[in-house]
């Protein structure tokens, strides 16, 4: 694969071309991303969406799996691949509009059509097999990863006290050195985990409403694209008391490789990683709710169900600086 050279359309073209001529189910073939934007640079990702025929049935699993690896062993650069039936396609791009495939296809590029191929006959009614039935599905998918970062969150809070009780040869095993390093550590891991879990909420509440949080990780970029007045303001307040002087929430989880920084160095304590965590558990609670909400009044009672679960599952502990650093009168209810 070749990262000195950027990928271009005609590359993009010869390869749509070759899979379809190799493979009778492959109906179309777009390209999205920076090289149809026509800003690709060396080391840019070859960005590609395979539609399958209509006829094959079900979800097409096994052709996906299939279609996907062969694409990927021609395409001589990194790849990022979408792989979908054409019905597939349709019904996200015309019915949800929160998911990835809605917020790419205003820039996607058709390299390649079949003359077979209806893909442009417009969308289909109801329920795809394999693909989301609306906005709440994706807002629920993002919500339930919430829920797992908070219980990442919590099987980090529930080791403090046998890690700060961990004598110096038990410490030097698990590759550490000292009582302050093992904190260090523990702070980030929870600034990063909490990050994302706040990132992951405020886009549930954004799919929820209809719109596509995919572009972007700026916690307070995305705060600011909500539309309901109430969950723009409640989520605005969980996170205030973590955010940096400058007003915005630094990028824990995009930027913990740059955590040895000077700047970054200065903020791993444990008073803001105890304010990182309540802010993430009113995060996730402020979606819940309005998924919840949403969810019912659309009688979508799966996405109600999973509203309802993740609320109930984080509940704030006894977090500050002192329980952080020292397990003393630490306690969980985070399922």
């Amino acid at each position: 694969m070749s990262a000195r050279v950027a990928p271009t359309m005609e590359d993009a073209r010869r390869l749509a071309e070759e899979v379809a001529r190799n493979d009778a189910r492959v109906g179309r073939v777009l390209v999205f991303g920076s090289v149809a934007r026509g800003d690709a640079a060396p080391g840019s990702d070859l960005d590609l969406v395979v539609l399958l025929s209509r006829n094959l049935p079900g979800d097409a699993r096994e052709a996906k799996l299939e279609v996907d690896g062969e694409v990927r062993r021609r395409c001589g650069f990194r790849c990022d691949l979408i792989v979908r039936t054409e019905q597939q396609w349709e019904h996200l791009i015309s019915n949800v509009s929160a998911s990835f495939d809605a917020a790419i296809s205003g820039e996607a590029t058709e390299l390649f059509a079949r003359a077979s191929s209806d893909g442009a006959a417009g969308a289909p009614n109801g329920s795809v097999e394999g693909v989301a039935l609306d906005n709440l599905d994706p807002a629920a998918a993002h919500l339930k990863s919430a829920v797992g970062e908070m219980e990442s969150i919590s099987r980090t809070l529930k080791s403090v006290p046998d890690e700060e009780a961990r004598s110096v040869p038990e410490r030097v095993a698990a590759g550490i050195t000292t009582v302050a390093e093992e904190r260090h550590r523990r702070y980030l891991s929870l600034l990063a985990d909490a990050h994302l879990a706040i990132e992951l909420a405020v886009k549930a509440v954004i799919c929820a409403e209809g719109s596509s949080p995919w572009r972007s990780h700026d916690v307070d970029e995305l705060i600011d694209t909500i539309k309901d007045r109430s969950a723009r303001r409640s989520l605005d307040a969980a996170v205030s008391t973590s955010r940096e002087p400058d007003g915005r929430m630094r990028r824990w989880r995009v930027g913990v490789y740059e955590a040895d920084s000077a700047e970054w160095q200065a903020s791993i304590n444990a008073a803001n990683a105890a304010e990182h965590v309540g802010a993430a558990v009113a995060a996730v609670k402020t979606a819940a709710g309005f998924l919840e909400e949403r969810a019912t009044r659309r009688d979508h009672t799966s996405a109600a169900a999973l509203a309802r679960l993740a609320a109930g599952s984080v509940e704030q502990a006894a977090i500050n600086e002192t329980s952080l650093a020292t397990g003393a009168g630490l306690y969980t209810a985070q399922a």
